[in-house]
């Protein structure tokens, strides 16, 4: 089949450093299936905030696997009017470029984009082309929940053609799959659709061979090396408004004013808010911020850290953001204050601790509790490790992924034959 992925915002193979995500991962197995898997994109890094090409390129990222990069302009916030130009200006590009393209078997379109998203259910409609829309986060209701309260309202009233958009492309789509059942349930809800045969799940998964095989003589990073007797906590990512991790400057700064040094905490990564939480976090002894790092940097930090951090706002019901399976792929335990899917999951497999949001106290909790029992951190990264090996890997995610395509693809044919022969 040739099969058209459009996901922007994601870290790009023409990128050195670039760290596998969900659609890399899941074009890399339609491929080894035997499939042509074209992925759209566009010219400019989310991540790293700048254009890789300053015109339309097409890159050959291995065999199978087509990298189709438009040109859309650029952005500096992730929430800013120049970003949402951007968005807009990809869905038009992608169907300026897509009637002039061979048309493909079926399509997956991520959401958001939701421009993006709506584009590719109107050309798979006008083409009679199945469509599979996967949900990865709630929009537009994510916004609502980080502008002030006062302004909700009107924000609310703003965005209706957003909501008529969101309700056109749930409603349209053949096939609906989410990061998690929660937020599956939430876009079928909200986009008026019942649960159909091929409405589900796929969780995101990571490949197996990342820093959990790393050398145990991978080289301890500069920056960790005098604090290799402490129980290290790590959080990478990017530093935007959906990580609260002011929470755990706080409780950093407990420990550093009762000179407790079992404990030393690294936040990596940058982003929007890159420059306040370094403020915050300036002046603590146990607080390392090495900034940007390139894939092998990260592993080589997961390799010498001890607990994965997780401080995701709980405003997302059953989120599980990539970073849960980054670090139980490197037998990481997890300190979260997300409830639902992930919190039951911690627990249930005793993978870590969950604490109460936005609660410093909470954390510092499970933080003490982790510091001072070495033979219970052994026991949840074991854990770890085993849970990300039996249900997180990316061969057994994509695989079952790549697989639920072909099954619609499949019905799809069938359905389209039993017409034409009525």
């Amino acid at each position: 089949m040739r099969i058209w992925l459009l996901k922007d915002g994601e870290t790009l193979p023409v990128q050195d450093g670039s760290r596998k995500m969900r659609t890399w991962m899941l074009a890399e197995a339609l491929a080894k299936r035997g499939h042509d898997v074209v992925w759209w994109s566009s010219t400019f890094s989310h991540q790293r905030k700048e254009l890789v090409a300053r015109s339309d390129e097409t890159f050959r990222v291995c065999e199978g696997v087509t990298l189709k990069l438009l040109h859309s302009g650029s952005y500096r916030r992730n929430v800013s009017v120049r970003r949402l130009l951007h968005h807009r200006t990809l869905a038009r590009r992608f169907s300026e470029c897509a009637d002039s393209e061979a048309p493909p078997d079926i399509i997956v379109s991520a959401y958001p984009i939701i421009e993006v998203a709506s584009q590719a259910v109107q050309f798979a409609k006008r083409n009679a082309i199945p469509i599979v829309v996967d949900v990865r986060d709630l929009w537009p209701d994510y916004f609502l929940e980080h502008i002030p309260r006062i302004l909700r309202t009107p924000a609310n009233f703003a965005l209706r053609g957003a909501y008529r958009q969101k309700q056109h492309i749930i409603q349209n789509a053949d096939s609906v799959v989410a990061t998690t059942e929660g937020i599956l349930r939430w876009a079928l809800q909200t986009g008026g659709r019942e649960r159909m045969p091929f409405d589900r799940p796929f969780h995101p998964g990571y490949p197996a061979s990342n820093a959990s095989t790393a050398a145990e003589s991978m080289v301890c990073p500069e920056y960790l090396r005098p604090f290799r007797d402490r129980t290290i906590f790590t959080f990478v990512g990017i530093f935007g408004s959906a990580y609260d991790l002011e929470t755990v400057c706080r409780a950093a700064k407990v420990l550093a004013d009762e000179g407790d040094e079992r404990v030393h905490f690294v936040f990596a990564g940058t982003g929007g808010r890159f420059d306040e939480i370094s403020a915050q976090a300036r002046g603590l002894p146990n607080v390392t911020m090495p900034g940007w790092l390139w894939k092998e940097q990260i592993d080589a930090l997961l390799q010498h850290s001890d607990v994965g951090l997780v401080p995701f706002y709980d405003g997302i019901p059953d989120a599980m953001p990539n970073k849960v399976f980054e670090y139980l792929s490197a037998g990481l335990p997890l300190m979260t204050c997300l409830s639902g899917e992930l919190r039951d999951l911690v627990e249930s497999c005793r993978i870590g601790y969950y604490y109460r949001d936005g609660d410093h106290s909470s954390l510092l909790a499970g933080i003490r509790k982790i510091a001072s029992d070495g033979i219970l951190v052994e026991n949840m990264s074991k854990n770890a490790r085993s849970v990300f090996e039996e249900r997180f890997t990316a061969d057994t995610v994509y695989g079952a992924y790549a697989e639920h395509i072909e099954q619609l693809h499949a019905a799809s044919t069938t359905e389209c034959v039993a017409k034409a022969a009525a």
